[in-house]
């Protein structure tokens, strides 16, 4: 999306509604404008669950899934994916949201949104095992997902395909693939001499958008940029991203610092965050990150 935006296909506080074949607004706040920012910074006051997102029919047609689940009268609206305070006030995580940025992507550029992740991020950046589609990839290398049921214990899952909903959380990839983006945001949006985004486009979206608005995340504290957020984790300050679905976890981070980037992806993911496994889990990632960082910058200085 921040490709097209430096291509000057729209500004950033710009209403979604003028390129969307249907109009998208919070109906207890049908005044107030939803923005390219407010999605991209999770601040479009749309307030969906996982549940809310995988659950069927999951559609190869993006618009009509979006338009089944948030224009009003339709089959799957429901109030409660909004919530009651005004778009571009306060934070709410939002899967639906990031869908919607999917469909964005295809009506102003013309190509569908699986296409052009492979022509204009995929390919330039050699990342030749990542899809977000089953179809195309090695299955002997797909890892079984793995969903916690009956108090926590992990049951395995088929190999489902997320469908229209891939953007929020269906790639599938390499941690080697993966750093390749990943290096590409830490070197002004450049990875082994080509570009992906101009470096003044990776400032604005790894820059706090909402000074005053925080989040909280096991014991610390997140703001976003676009698509990014910024975590200060008992003192340390992390930026970068994390999530999952049924049955997988990724997180990405760079330890703000010392600029190392730690990625880890996981085949079983904890869906039930506030549980005592979940903030187990949360401790395990964040020593992780600081160890591995750690680790990495030691052995940076010895080259």
């Amino acid at each position: 999306l921040m490709q097209l935006y430096e291509k000057g296909c729209f500004d950033l506080d710009e209403n979604i509604n003028n390129y969307l074949p249907f109009e998208i607004k919070n109906p207890r706040f049908p005044d107030v404008n939803i923005t390219f920012r407010m999605l991209l910074a999770h601040q479009s006051s749309l307030g969906d669950t996982l549940y809310d997102v995988l659950i069927p029919p999951l559609r190869d047609n993006v618009s009509q899934w979006i338009k089944e689940r948030l224009v009003p009268g339709e089959r799957f609206y429901r109030e409660k994916y909004w919530k009651d305070y005004p778009p571009g006030e306060n934070f709410s995580y939002s899967s639906f949201g990031f869908i919607l940025c999917s469909l964005l992507i295809e009506r102003i550029s013309g190509v569908p949104f699986e296409e052009y992740c492979q022509e204009n991020i995929f390919m330039p950046l050699d990342m030749r095992d990542t899809s977000f589609h089953l179809q195309g990839l090695d299955k002997s290398r797909v890892a079984k997902p793995y969903y916690p049921l009956f108090a926590e214990l992990y049951f395995p899952l088929y190999s489902y395909d997320a469908k229209c909903a891939a953007a929020c959380g269906g790639l599938r990839t390499t941690v080697v693939d993966l750093s390749h983006f990943l290096i590409a945001h830490m070197d002004g949006g450049a990875w082994n001499d080509t570009s992906i985004l101009n470096s003044s486009t990776v400032e604005i979206m790894h820059s706090i958008q909402y000074p005053n608005v925080y989040a909280p995340f096991y014991g610390g504290k997140i703001q976003h940029g676009l698509g990014w957020f910024h975590l200060n984790h008992s003192g340390d300050l992390w930026e970068g991203y994390n999530g999952g679905a049924f049955g997988f976890a990724a997180s990405m981070m760079i330890h703000e610092s010392d600029g190392i980037g730690v990625i880890m992806l996981s085949n079983g993911h904890v869906v039930r965050p506030k549980t005592k496994i979940g903030y187990i889990v949360c401790d395990i990632r964040m020593t992780l990150y600081d160890q591995l960082g750690h680790l990495f910058l030691e052995k940076a200085k010895t080259q």
